[in-house]
């Protein structure tokens, strides 16, 4: 396990990766060049936003090092990115700290490795727009240079996925929803194709619904009558995702009270037993190691809100 120097280290890294990237326009410069009825639609969040957002990049660059292998590139040529619940490409916490989204990292975050083409996916009207304008920027500025891309405006449960999957050899799907949004039928029809998933089970949000099974069950695989209690809701969603991919990591990160949310890693078992798959154990470690307190005040010494962190467990 990683002292508390060591483990604020990384995350001071992690954070300005987040941030700040050679050559590209910081994300908060992204939102100052967006008129102001457009930065309306960039909304704040959390600052565990921020740690989904790490984890998120630390699995694309874990990906794309193995199908941009040799032996996987002879076999997966054609790759895709997919992001079902894309967002405006901009995150905002506290009002004024920016983080580029999840579409942004897709692109701009591996330096060497590329997916053949970029598949957003957004129903919302005002995060659809955004989204569309700030990668119109990149484009114009030459930063997305024989970058393929492309936005749906469409909810991800009526998205064709056969007509979006099929021309590619592997794609990485990142589902990511504010809530049960996911119909557990789409998430098997994603995993029909040939592909990786990450998944973003909303945890606390899904323990209150415990009682509403009429709207719970679209979510899951199945009756959950059987169940003794909300405790037994993330158990059952892992069942419903071994029953498509074999192998199953998660990672469990805690914000403030009880909200929290578990990131799923879901892929098929290759016949040399997934090696590169345990290098999610490290991030796991750090993830679980970091206690929300000590995130903020991590956080507030990368932005200047604090010069200082001293030794001592800000959780004590």
């Amino acid at each position: 396990m990683k002292g508390k120097k060591d483990l604020r280290e990384w995350w001071l890294k992690q954070l300005e990766t987040l941030s700040i990237r050679d050559d590209v326009p910081t994300p908060q410069k992204m939102y100052q060049n967006l008129p102001n009825d457009l930065q309306q639609n960039v909304h704040d969040r959390g600052y565990w936003t921020i740690i989904k957002l790490a984890i998120h990049l630390y699995y694309l660059n874990l990906y794309l090092k193995v199908m941009r292998g040799e032996k996987q590139k002879r076999l997966f040529n054609r790759i895709a990115y997919v992001d079902t619940f894309a967002g405006p490409g901009i995150v905002r916490v506290k009002q004024k700290h920016f983080f580029y989204g999840s579409p942004l990292l897709s692109i701009l975050g591996p330096k060497e490795n590329k997916f053949n083409t970029y598949i957003f996916i957004e129903k919302e009207q005002g995060a659809y727009v955004v989204l569309e304008r700030v990668l119109r920027n990149l484009e114009e500025q030459g930063f997305l240079k024989n970058v393929s891309w492309q936005i749906i405006k469409q909810d991800m449960n009526d998205v064709d996925y056969s007509a979006i999957l099929s021309d590619f050899d592997h794609s990485l799907v990142f589902v990511d929803p504010e809530g049960i949004e996911p119909h557990f039928s789409t998430i098997e029809k994603i995993a029909s194709h040939n592909c990786d998933l990450v998944l973003n089970y909303m945890d606390s949000g899904v323990k209150r619904l415990y009682n509403r099974t009429d709207i719970l069950e679209r979510f899951f695989c199945g009756n959950l009558t059987d169940l003794k209690g909300p405790a037994d809701l993330f158990d059952r969603y892992l069942e419903c995702i071994r029953k498509i991919r074999s192998e199953v990591k998660y990672i469990n990160v805690r914000g403030l009270g009880s909200f929290g949310y578990i990131i799923l890693f879901a892929v098929r078992k290759t016949k040399g037993g997934n090696p590169w798959f345990k290098a999610l154990d490290n991030l796991k470690a750090r993830v679980e190691q970091t206690q929300s307190m000590t995130f903020q005040a991590i956080l507030e010494q990368f932005t200047g809100e604090q010069s200082i962190i001293l030794d001592q467990d800000p959780n004590q």
